[in-house]
């Protein structure tokens, strides 16, 4: 039987080389420009042609945070069985999971701090970041503001957290024998412990954190049970019934910690969206691109930088020039310091990380 794109067995996955493309301009263009710039011709373009008809929250953000996690999810299944063996491979797989995320973090807030500290010493437009003091940056970049109950005021690591308790519940669970059927149903069930965790110890800040983002590591398992089906390791009834148990726990996650994205901002129709899109573009037959490919290479440096970087960009070059040219240097910019950050930190930083 021949193969989708989404199966093929090569180094890249074009499909989901372009997904992971689609999902990174989706948060930069939100970051950057609409949610900065809500006035801009471009985003009332947007906005009435897209976002308010189709009831897309956040300007696309959280269409491509949706994205994001769901890709996470569906890499994770075959990169997890290949790489471990035994609960001291599976903790030793979270371990470099962790510190792949972790160690590109620390170093990108480095990389902006010194940066941002030279803009600011050149011009006085370049000092909006310096407000935050050293403790805030390394609260925020080591993720250490999210546990300890302290306010994140630069806030731009967030998802970051889901990721960090999905590969915990992950890592620990993948060990219980149970039928591979029903192992998602395993990982819920850590999600709903995540839950009641938060609630019974409300005044603990680890907990509280842990449980208000848990509800995240749910779009997460909806890759895994896609890529299940797809590997035909499920059936697809059986993939309809698991993303629908995977709903249900999503929406009481949102309804005890996140009612806004119930009454007031459907998240939940981005994610839809996001699990229709990841469905159909394989049908397509997309064809492997070079450009694609570098943008994909590098979007895990761009979420990382593109707030900070295009931030402090942006908020140079508006005064000076129309906001459309400014806009179209910004990305341009944060595109080029993404691309160093990415081969001279992030890449090696995994290379290494290969080897433990």
């Amino acid at each position: 039987m021949e193969k989708t794109n989404l199966e093929v067995k090569t180094n890249r996955n074009v499909t989901l080389d372009y997904l992971r493309v689609f999902a990174m301009f989706m948060v930069v263009f939100d970051h950057i420009v609409f949610m900065r710039r809500p006035e801009w011709i471009g985003t009332k373009l947007a906005d009435y042609a897209f976002f308010k008809p189709l009831s897309i929250i956040q300007w696309s953000g959280a269409f491509g945070v949706c994205i994001f996690f769901l890709l996470t999810g569906y890499l994770f299944i075959p990169s997890f069985k290949r790489k471990q063996s035994g609960i001291l491979g599976s903790i030793r797989f979270t371990l470099r999971k962790l510190l792949s995320l972790w160690l590109p973090c620390v170093c990108a807030f480095a990389f902006f701090f010194a940066f941002q500290k030279i803009v600011g010493m050149i011009t006085p437009a370049g000092r909006y970041w310096w407000q935050f003091s050293a403790k805030e940056w390394i609260e925020s970049s080591t993720l250490l503001s999210f546990f300890i109950g302290s306010y994140d005021k630069i806030n731009i690591t967030w998802f970051l957290i889901p990721l960090v308790i999905f590969y915990v519940i992950y890592a620990q669970l993948q060990n219980v024998k149970v039928n591979e059927k029903y192992r998602c149903i395993v990982y819920m069930g850590g999600v709903l412990t995540m839950y009641a965790l938060g609630k019974l110890f409300s005044k603990i800040p680890f907990f509280v954190c842990c449980s208000h983002y848990s509800w995240f590591v749910t779009l997460i398992f909806a890759g895994i049970i896609l890529y299940q089906v797809k590997s035909n390791s499920i059936s697809k009834r059986w993939g309809t019934v698991l993303l629908f148990m995977n709903y249900c726990t999503t929406l009481l996650g949102l309804y005890l910690y996140d009612k806004r994205y119930l009454l007031n901002e459907p998240y939940l129709v981005s994610f839809v969206y996001a699990v229709m899109l990841f469905i159909m573009l394989p049908k397509l037959e997309l064809k492997k691109n070079k450009v694609i490919s570098f943008f994909a290479d590098i979007s895990f440096s761009v979420y990382l930088l593109h707030m900070c970087i295009g931030g402090l960009v942006l908020s140079l070059l508006v005064s000076k020039m129309r906001f459309t040219f400014a806009f179209c240097i910004t990305i341009v910019t944060t595109i080029l310091f993404c691309t160093i950050f990415c081969y001279l930190i992030e890449k090696p930083i995994r290379k290494l990380l290969r080897r433990l």
